[in-house]
């Protein structure tokens, strides 16, 4: 852990984040989704299995209707005492630990809370993920084994 003098030299980060990346989509894109959901449907009908049917032509119109959301900005600033995510501050004691996801030439920052709260990520340039990473490591453990959650890949992969 820091000492009061070392959190007083460190200067504070402040870094205007996108919520999530966002994924280039073509036509051929919506095509493929409509397909995979129209197969998926069609062959839970097949067996006669009329709930999976249902979700997976709610799970199309979800996919549908993620696919058009954008990402807003969040600011971030990170100071000695703690981490301010877009309005609402967590203090490192109430933080676990963090790591870094490097994909398309973006770092991701995932936070890890306590308690199995959910885990706080924003997303910084390369160059500013090292800086980021830098100032964190004074504070917090690095969990250099962990990479990107699965739920994040699978997004990255179905380009939603």
């Amino acid at each position: 852990m820091a000492t009061k003098s070392d959190q007083k030299k460190a200067p504070n980060i402040e870094i205007t984040a996108k919520d999530w990346h966002e994924h280039s989509r073509n036509n051929f894109w919506y095509v493929g989704i409509g397909l995979l959901v129209l197969a998926g449907g069609y062959l839970a009908y097949s067996l006669h299995d009329y709930v999976a049917a249902a979700v997976a032509l709610a799970a199309g119109l979800a996919i549908y209707r993620v696919a058009h959301l954008k990402p807003g900005n969040r600011k971030i600033r990170l100071t000695g005492h703690g981490v301010d995510w877009g309005g609402q501050f967590f203090a490192y004691h109430h933080l676990r630990g963090f790591w870094l996801s490097g994909v398309d030439g973006r770092a991701t920052v995932y936070l890890e809370r306590l308690n199995l709260n959910a885990t706080i990520s924003f997303i910084v340039g390369p160059s500013e993920g090292e800086r980021v990473a830098k100032f964190l490591s004074r504070h917090l453990p690095w969990h250099e084994h962990k990479s990107e959650p699965f739920g994040d890949r699978l997004g990255r992969l179905l380009r939603i």
